[in-house]
C-alpha cells in the first residue's frame, strides 16, 4: 500500500511540474479510495457500479478463456471481463505490462462495452485491484 500511494505522489508532483491540468489530480484521487474498496466488482469514478455479493451473484471464471464475470442469479444485471491473461499467470508482475481487457456490463437496460489497459495496484491472496487512470474505472477481482 505505501508503494502505490509513494508511486500515486511521485506521478502527481511530475504533473504539476509540467503543467498538466487538474483531471490527473482527480483520477489519483479516485485510485487512491479504490485500493481502499474490498467487494469485488466494478468501479467507476470512485463507486460501484456492479458489486459482486455470494448471497445474491454469482462468479464464473474461465481460465482457458481469460474470462470473469458476476452476474445476479437472475441474471438481470451482469459485468464480464475478458482479459488478454489473467494478473496471476502473465500480468503485470509476470513481465506483461498492463493488462488489455474488454469490459461488458449490462445494468438490466442497456449494455455498455469498455477495452482499457488495466494495471495491477494492490494484489492480496486471490483478490486484484485492476485499474486505469485515464478513465478512472477498475476492478476488483476475485479468482
Amino acid at each position: 500500500m505505501k508503494n502505490i500511494l509513494q508511486t500515486i505522489l511521485v506521478c502527481a508532483a511530475c504533473c504539476a511540474l509540467f503543467s498538466c491540468d487538474d483531471d490527473f489530480t482527480k483520477s489519483s484521487e479516485y485510485a487512491e479510495k479504490f485500493v481502499t474498496m474490498y467487494d469485488a466488482g466494478f468501479v467507476r469514478d470512485g463507486d460501484y457500479l456492479y458489486r459482486y455479493s455470494d448471497m445474491e451473484c454469482q462468479k464464473v471464471v474461465n481460465v482457458g478463456r481469460h474470462t470473469l464475470r458476476y452476474q445476479d442469479d437472475d441474471q438481470g444485471r451482469y459485468v464480464h471481463f475478458e482479459m488478454s491473461s489473467f494478473p496471476m499467470t502473465g500480468g503485470l508482475y509476470g513481465g506483461g505490462g498492463a493488462i488489455d481487457t474488454r469490459i461488458t456490463w449490462f445494468d438490466g437496460s442497456k449494455t455498455d462495452v469498455f477495452i482499457l489497459p488495466l494495471a495491477i495496484l494492490k494484489e492480496e491472496g486471490q483478490k486484484y485491484w485492476l485499474w486505469n487512470m485515464e478513465s478512472r474505472m477498475g476492478i476488483i477481482a476475485e479468482f
